[in-house]
């Protein structure tokens, strides 16, 4: 359930509580309100989600685009972070 927490993190809902089967298993969440989130707060929840080497990957890349960050790329990448 380790994992269910960083998705839990990474996405912005609160766990409130899930349940395992044997053979699939139930989360509940609390969603709350949509909101703006910038670029320190993407950081965070990309740490939380990917462990430490793919973790360096995604902020090499990050780093790369971010020198850029009115390009098309950039937008796209850190758009598809977040989805």
């Amino acid at each position: 359930m380790d994992l269910v927490r960083r998705v839990s993190r990474f996405s912005g809902v609160k766990l409130l509580a899930y349940g395992v089967m044997s053979n699939h298993f139930h989360v509940f969440v609390y969603i709350g309100h949509p909101e703006r989130i910038d670029d320190a707060e993407i950081v965070r929840r990309i740490a939380a989600l990917y462990s430490d080497a793919r973790f360096n990957q995604v902020m090499k890349k990050w780093n790369e685009l971010a020198k850029r960050p009115d390009s098309s790329s950039f937008r796209r990448y850190r758009n598809a972070l977040l989805t």
